[in-house]
């Protein structure tokens, strides 16, 4: 059983180099014109509703580093700041700074209470002095290091201790402000190194405006399930910064069930939201499996589905290990 496991897994792989090499030549896949225009518009932090929302950026965040040599100097040199973070004057995200923190043991989280990237300051549960919007994003980020690392056996992301910007400590780094995302991943200093395998370290955002766009209760559940997302893109870079685009998203899509399966009481049930991922993945049956434009991998969830109850859960990380 094990020989017939890891035959499939490198068969596996072998077929995702295969539907790579084709998908790059289809011209439906994300290209870096849509992913400069995507990234442009994630940095206004009003004036946009929840359905012109992002789920993650982390798409067009790699298409502009995969494609960074293509660039123009004075283009690449006004993206530069895309990388630094969000509280610093000179970021690419900054508006008025995140003065305020509230630490975890393996997160530290940035936010504020004032201006355009406020989260509401609501402390009813529990009152502790810390926006609940806050509490609610430390118990998911502490849960999916708890699930993803601990219970599933992943590498524990690569921490910022080396990093000269890096939030004060080693651990990892939340910002909480405004933009039309729910949240992204960003890889730290993604340019120094250009091959086709490297490990990185990361800080994450999240949307300050969740509670107020759609509710608390839809809120918390968004919260929740991005967090989770969020969290196994910085364990993916923990292997390989450049493995397969489509995967990357398919498999963060399936870690929002596994982190969040319902089964403890009122707990947010992921296997009930990951369908609406395949809504735009199955008007499109002749697309490659590897489709890589900014939806479609998202339904892509479907196949990591499939091998984990084909085979197991461990078919995951196996495949992640073989592609470092």
């Amino acid at each position: 059983m094990r020989y017939r496991k890891v035959f499939y897994i490198k068969f596996c792989i072998f077929i995702l180099l295969i539907q790579f090499n084709l998908a790059n030549a289809d011209s439906k896949n994300l290209d870096l014109q849509t992913a400069l225009k995507k990234m442009q518009d994630a940095r206004s932090h009003s004036g946009y509703t929840f359905n012109q929302m992002e789920k993650c950026l982390f798409p067009y965040i790699a298409t502009i580093t995969d494609n960074w040599k293509s660039l123009p100097l004075l283009m690449r040199q006004s993206l530069i700041p895309m990388f630094q973070r969000p509280d610093k004057p000179d970021s690419y995200w900054y508006v008025s700074g995140l003065p305020k923190t509230f630490g975890t043991p393996h997160f530290k989280f940035h936010y504020t209470t004032q201006g355009p990237d406020a989260v509401i300051s609501e402390d009813i549960f529990p009152m502790n002095g810390v926006p609940d919007l806050v509490d609610i994003c430390a118990e998911a980020f502490e849960k999916s290091y708890r699930i993803e690392v601990e219970q599933l056996g992943y590498k524990a992301p690569i921490d910022d201790m080396w990093a000269k910007d890096n939030g004060g400590d080693r651990r990892y780094d939340v910002y909480l402000f405004s933009g039309p995302w729910l949240g992204f991943t960003m890889p730290e200093d993604p340019l120094s190194v250009q091959s086709t395998s490297m490990t990185i370290s990361s800080y994450f955002g999240i949307n300050s405006r969740v509670h107020e766009l759609v509710g608390a209760s839809e809120g918390k559940r968004y919260i929740e399930t991005t967090c989770s997302h969020e969290f196994f893109h910085a364990i993916q870079f923990a292997y390989n910064y450049r493995s397969e685009r489509w995967f990357m998203e398919a498999t963060c899509t399936w870690m929002e069930r596994m982190v969040y399966d319902g089964s403890e009481q009122g707990e947010t049930d992921g296997n009930k939201y990951y369908t609406s991922q395949l809504n735009y993945w199955f008007r499109y049956p002749d697309w490659s499996l590897t489709k890589f434009d900014g939806w479609h991998e998202y339904g892509s969830v479907i196949w990591s589905i499939f091998l984990t109850e084909r085979y197991d859960v461990e078919i995951i990380k196996d495949i992640f290990e073989n592609m470092a």
